[in-house]
């Protein structure tokens, strides 16, 4: 695999977590942040497994799409709300 194509089937993980950080955060004012977390790590779990078990070793690069986009879902409602009672207190 070409390094540009590595590096645009890696990214999805990333750019999903920052474009859901804000929502999850914005599901922390209404909700504990334990609530949030649970289904943050099995969003993970889940693409996670996707990947291991869903793509194999010919498989294209898309293939591996939908598993990034799922653990990056579930990374944003992971640390979004870990962020935000870690610095609550800080002035």
């Amino acid at each position: 695999m070409a390094p540009g194509a590595l590096a645009q089937s890696t990214a999805r993980p990333p750019a999903t977590w920052h474009l859901l950080c804000g929502v999850a955060n914005a599901l922390r004012t209404r909700a504990s942040a334990k609530y949030l977390v649970l289904p943050g790590l099995v969003g993970l779990a889940a693409g996670t497994a996707y990947i291991a078990l869903g793509v194999h070793a010919g498989s294209g690069r898309w293939s591996f799409l939908p598993g990034l986009i799922l653990a990056g879902a579930g990374m944003a409602f992971i640390w979004g709300p870990v962020y935000s009672l870690a610095t609550r207190d800080l002035r």
